[in-house]
């Protein structure tokens, strides 16, 4: 009989199980990331950059403002629904202003090693960077492609102006310019 068939059933496993033979389980947390109860994953299926809670869409903009409304300590995540892919082109997102990144999440693009699905540019001639992210956050961007990025404003970088901590993997960051470094600027 092997070991484990004993260790589950005790030494005969046609005899009934007593109290002292029973299996004990125990759980054993395996990372510290969790989703609080009745949210999970917030997916972006629009690349409009909107607020507007009427139009039966998510953008980013209110995918970032959603997860900071929980007001929560864990990392919350962000992906884009696989339909704005479906034509095979890049879906991008044109902004009007920096998208503010005031609570811990990981926005998961879907490109990989150059191929580019989710680019997100400025949609005007002002400069600003894409993302800013607030003192005290922890935010990951994997997969995405930050294109022409201006920023000119004294201590400021291009795509992602940052008081906080990043993980920035798997991304593509080209063409972007800011006073204090061209792609991302350390407050």
């Amino acid at each position: 009989m092997s070991r484990l068939i004993r260790g589950l059933f005790g030494k005969n496993p046609s005899r009934p199980r007593s109290r002292t033979d029973r299996a004990v389980l125990t759980l054993v947390m395996l990372e510290t990331r969790a989703v609080p109860d009745g949210a999970s994953m917030t997916v972006v299926d629009t690349t409009a950059d909107d607020l507007d809670p009427t139009d039966k869409t998510t953008s980013l903009r209110e995918a970032l403002a959603y997860v900071a409304s929980l007001n929560t300590t864990v990392q919350l995540a962000v992906s884009f629904d696989e339909d704005l892919f479906s034509t095979g082109s890049p879906a991008t997102i044109s902004l009007g202003a920096a998208l503010d990144v005031s609570c811990n999440v990981e926005i998961l693009g879907t490109g990989t090693r150059g191929q580019k699905a989710v680019e997100i540019v400025p949609g005007n001639s002002n400069p600003f960077p894409l993302f800013t992210v607030a003192a005290g956050v922890s935010a990951r961007f994997t997969g995405l492609y930050l294109d022409h990025a201006r920023n000119t404003k004294a201590g400021q970088g291009g795509a992602i102006q940052n008081s906080g901590n990043i993980f920035v993997g798997d991304c593509h960051i080209e063409d972007c310019e800011g006073h204090s470094g061209g792609a991302i600027s350390n407050m």
